[in-house]
C-alpha cells in the first residue's frame, strides 16, 4: 500500500512530500527532496537515521538517506576526462575533490512523481550536467519498492551526452533502532576479498588489496567496533571506516550482511554493484534526530553504500562508469530484514 501526505515545507516555502509504502512488517517513508528514505521501519524498529521535520535536513549535512549523483563518492581533484575533453566539476570537499555530485547534488533537488503502484513509488529528475559541470542532460529515475520483507532500490538513467554516472543511496541504518546509541556492537559480514586504499583525502590509491590479514577483513561476521580503533594508517585518514570493498562475484547477490545483538534484527544487501562503500558514521553530528534528544553523533548510524569505485574516471583500471549517450544505466539493491523471534 501507497499513500502520500504533506511533510513539511522548507526555507522557500517548497512543500516537501511524504510517500510510504507499507507491506506487512515493513514499511519505508521517502521524501521527495532528495529522494531521501526518511524512515525504514521493520517490526516497530526505525532502523534508518533521519529527522522529523524538514529543517533537519535544511540544517544538519550528512546526506542522511538521501539519493545520490550524478557521481556518488569521491573525483580527485573535481576534474575527469571524457572523449578527449576535461570537465571540472564542484570542488566541494575540503576545496579539493568532487563528492557527491556538488554543491547542489540530487540529495538538495526536488524529485518529480512518475508512478505510484501498490508497492512502489517512481521519482524523476532532469540533471542538467551544465549547471555542476557534468557532460550534458541526464534523465533519472529511482524506484522505491517493498516486497515481502525487503525494500528494493532501482536506479535508472540515460544521457544525451557520454557521461560518468555513479547512483548511490546514502542511508544510515541502525539495526538496533535510530538514536539507540552506538552501531559498535553490530556484526558485520561483507562478501568482498579485497578493497582500496586511500590517500589523506580518502581518494583511492588505485591499489586493490587484500583484506586477509587486516582491520578491513569483514569475510566473516566481526562486530563493527572489535577493530575500528586499531593503529591503521588507513583508519586514521576517516578516524574509522570509510572504504570501498570489491565485492565477489557478477550479477545480483548476497554482498553485505549486518545483525544487531540488541534488537535480533539482520538485514541482508543484494545489488548487482561491483562495490559497496562502508562508510562507519566516523564524523556524524546532527543537532536533531528522530527518537533522541540530543541528535546523531559518531559512530552512530552505518552506511552501505552500493556503487561503482569511487574515481572511476581517473583509474581506468577500475571497472568503468561512463555511459554512452543513449544507453540506459541501471542498477538494483535490496535491503532484505529478519528478526529472531
Amino acid at each position: 500500500m501507497v499513500s502520500k501526505s504533506i511533510f513539511g515545507t522548507d526555507k522557500d516555502g517548497k512543500v516537501v512530500t511524504l510517500y510510504t509504502i507499507r507491506n506487512g512488517d515493513l514499511s519505508v517513508g521517502i521524501l521527495d527532496r532528495g529522494a531521501t528514505i526518511q524512515s525504514l521501519i521493520y517490526k516497530g524498529v526505525d532502523v534508518a537515521l533521519g529527522y522529523d521535520d524538514v529543517a533537519g535536513y535544511e540544517d544538519n549535512g550528512g546526506y542522511l538517506g538521501a539519493t545520490i549523483g550524478r557521481y556518488g563518492n569521491r573525483i580527485a581533484g573535481g576534474s575527469f576526462t571524457v572523449d578527449g575533453k576535461q570537465y571540472s566539476v564542484d570542488k566541494n570537499d575540503d576545496g579539493v575533490n568532487h563528492l557527491h555530485g556538488g554543491n547542489v547534488g540530487y540529495n538538495e533537488l526536488f524529485w518529480q512523481e512518475k508512478s505510484m503502484e501498490d508497492n512502489a513509488v517512481t521519482l524523476c529528475l532532469t540533471d542538467k550536467g551544465a549547471d555542476s559541470g557534468y557532460p550534458g542532460t541526464l534523465a533519472v529515475e529511482m524506484r522505491f519498492s517493498i516486497e515481502e520483507d525487503a525494500l528494493i532500490l532501482e536506479y535508472s538513467a540515460v544521457g544525451d551526452e557520454d557521461t560518468p554516472v555513479n547512483l548511490t543511496n546514502h542511508c544510515y541504518f541502525n539495526l538496533s533502532g535510530a538514536g539507540n546509541g552506538d552501531i559498535l556492537d553490530t556484526r558485520l559480514q561483507i562478501l568482498a576479498g579485497r578493497y582500496l586504499p586511500v590517500d589523506e583525502k580518502l581518494i583511492p590509491t588505485g591499489v586493490l588489496r587484500l583484506v586477509a590479514g587486516t582491520p578491513f577483513d569483514f569475510t566473516a561476521p566481526k562486530a563493527i567496533g572489535k577493530e575500528i580503533k586499531a593503529d591503521d594508517k588507513q583508519l586514521s585518514y576517516g578516524d574509522g571506516y570509510d572504504h570501498n570493498y570489491c565485492l565477489d562475484g557478477e550479477g545480483f547477490r548476497l554482498a553485505v550482511q549486518a545483525y544487531s545483538p540488541r534488537s535480533g534484527i539482520t538485514m541482508n544487501v543484494f545489488t548487482d554493484e561491483v562495490g559497496v562503500q562502508f562508510y562507519a558514521g566516523n564524523v556524524l553530528s546532527s543537532t536533531a534526530g528522530k527518537g533522541t534528544a540530543n541528535g546523531y553523533n559518531k559512530w552512530e548510524g552505518f552506511c552501505l553504500e552500493t556503487q561503482h569505485y569511487p574515481d572511476s574516471p581517473n583509474q581506468p583500471h577500475f571497472p568503468s562508469t561512463l555511459v554512452k549517450a543513449g544507453e540506459t544505466y541501471h542498477s538494483k539493491t535490496a535491503y532484505a530484514f529478519i528478526k529472531e523471534e
